[in-house]
């Protein structure tokens, strides 16, 4: 159980990061906080 939540966690870390480069200039720190939240809340 335990690994499958840091998994999921490693797996939003890395979206987030993919989408920061694809968006670096558009993405701001309140946006960035929102965005992994709600990926961790999907996966």
């Amino acid at each position: 159980m335990k690994a499958r939540e840091a998994l999921r966690e490693q797996v939003a870390a890395l979206a987030v990061k993919g989408a920061e480069q694809i968006l670096r200039k558009e993405v701001n720190a309140g946006v960035h906080a929102d965005l992994l939240s709600r990926l961790q809340t999907e996966l």
